[in-house]
């Protein structure tokens, strides 16, 4: 009988998640050292490369090549005895998919094994498999994090993560080009939407006259079907339109980068004329008195409570209510309110101050950055040496210098020690990324102190209220100041004041010497 018909034989399994890898040397590296490893074992191909590209391990339902490699293997006619792999997590990132798929193959008498992860099969291997399973797995899903916090950081920071609204699109280029940029305004769309705003704002047109406008106007040759109804009152109602996003994800609001259509007027008066009175706006104020609690009355000291408007009247008051108080103090809601985003302009800190907050407050959590980072990078070194020194057991083995026992053992030890360093490798870059998000969340709050103020909800009203005047607004002669600020918010007025102090006035030039 011929030898060669005799001979194990074996399918190789090679896969990258990402697109963007197809055309680079992972897939090639990938099937090179597989087809290494059936030549050292003394086996032969069976079949066609089974070929996943581009397609997530986390699931091992939506993997065409991984089922037809199921498929094919389990046929009795193709006489299957082993898959190969090039590793674990090549196979799966969800540890007890991986273990089924693997457990499924057994039952055909189909062992999976690692080029690079060449356990054993014994009690011991099996569990090493086990964690490198398990460990594919969370790093899987520590990258969803990462890419969750990563998006949270860029809404955050201005700029929108989904498909555009209406009337705006992503700026051209391939996505590596794209991040970080701003979405621009449709050429086409865009000013079919500007005018649908400014027509509704104008006087009361219903959504069906609005559709049949825009369709007139060619909406359905950009657009791909027709407006209807339901688009515009879809539409209509996103705040994105005037410069301010909603993210539903985490119900958060931040101020876009992107160019606004319209400004927030005419985005009011379109959704009352539009929707009346059962207008839904996301940054509505539901409470007449924000800052009921934190205006104190200058005589009693004591918190000012509210009163509304009496017959026919519209003005709206806090006042001083203790019966005690010889001076009880009164303000006009409105004149209040305006009073107070005086305040907050005035203690946010500008731009150059903010310059110096950041050199001197955030050094603490850029070396936080830094030093995770630093770890980071000893910690891959570490599994790289760990990775290094299994080659160099294995070839101690092939020399004679360890027997067969002892090379198993001593390469098991580093394996569990890989495993170790992959999940503090993790823990580490998650603390990096937490920092990060932390230090580009309060540089792009205190820039836009006043106007955050004027769309969060009541409840973050109160508790931003509280950070910054924790003794309250003193109310004295129908006029608010302050009553000191929290200890970050004094540290920023030295600087404001500071910067202010170096400016050179107006009307006197320096003198350029001759």
């Amino acid at each position: 009988m011929d030898l060669m018909s005799i001979r194990p034989r074996a399918v190789i399994y090679i896969r990258v998640s990402d697109p963007s890898q197809i055309d680079n040397n992972s897939l090639e590296t990938q099937e090179k050292a597989c087809r290494n490893f059936l030549k050292q074992k003394g086996w032969d191909l069976a079949g066609n490369i089974f070929r996943e590209e581009g397609v997530s391990a986390k699931h091992v339902s939506t993997r065409p090549a991984l089922n037809n490699l199921i498929y094919y293997s389990t046929k009795k006619e193709n006489r299957v005895s082993f898959v190969v792999v090039y590793k674990f997590d090549r196979w799966s990132r969800n540890t007890q998919e991986g273990l089924g798929a693997e457990a499924l193959l057994s039952r055909y008498g189909i062992e999976l094994y690692s080029v690079m992860e060449n356990v054993t099969r014994d009690p011991m291997g099996t569990f090493i498999k086990t964690l490198s399973l398990a460990s594919a797995q969370m790093e899987n899903e520590m990258k969803g994090i990462r890419v969750a916090d990563n998006q949270k950081t860029m809404f955050r920071n201005g700029y929108w993560c989904w498909k555009p609204p209406t009337g705006y699109r992503r700026p051209y280029g391939i996505k590596s080009e794209r991040k970080g940029k701003e979405c621009l305004i449709d050429e086409n769309i865009g000013p079919m939407i500007k005018y649908l705003f400014e027509e509704s704002s104008k006087i009361h047109v219903s959504k069906m006259e609005l559709a049949r406008r825009l369709n007139f106007m060619g909406f359905a040759k950009f657009y791909g079907k027709e407006a209807d109804c339901n688009l515009i009152s879809k539409i209509i109602p996103k705040t994105f339109y005037y410069g301010y996003m909603y993210g539903p994800k985490w119900k958060e609001y931040s101020i876009g980068k992107h160019q606004p259509l319209i400004d927030e007027e005419t985005w009011k008066k379109a959704n009352i004329n539009l929707f009346g009175n059962k207008a839904k706006y996301n940054f509505k104020d539901t409470n007449t008195y924000p800052i009921k609690g934190l205006v104190i009355c200058s005589c009693c000291h004591k918190p000012m409570t509210t009163t509304g408007p009496t017959g026919n009247g519209k003005v709206y008051y806090y006042e001083c209510k203790n019966k005690k108080c010889e001076h009880q103090q009164r303000m006009v809601v409105d004149k209040a309110h305006t009073k107070f985003f005086d305040i907050l302009e005035k203690v946010k800190p500008t731009e150059s101050t903010l310059k110096l907050f950041t050199n001197m407050v955030f050094n603490e959590w850029d070396r936080t950055i830094n030093d995770c980072q630093k770890r980071a990078d000893e910690i891959d070194k570490n599994i790289k040496d760990l990775k290094e020194s299994i080659i160099d057991i294995s070839n101690s083995n092939k020399k004679g210098i360890f027997t067969d026992e002892e090379a198993k053992e001593q390469a098991d030890e580093v394996r569990k020690k890989i495993v170790v360093c992959e999940i503090e490798r993790s823990d580490v870059k998650m603390e990096q990324y937490d920092t990060e998000i932390v230090r580009n969340f309060t540089e792009q709050f205190l820039l836009n102190l006043d106007k955050l103020w004027n769309h969060i909800d009541l409840p973050k009203k109160q508790a931003l209220q509280n950070r910054i005047f924790p003794n309250g607004l003193i109310c004295e002669n129908h006029d608010i100041r302050t009553n000191g600020l929290s200890e970050s918010f004094q540290y920023i007025e030295t600087l404001n004041n500071l910067n202010s102090s170096l400016v050179t006035l107006r009307g006197i030039e320096p003198r350029l010497a001759e």
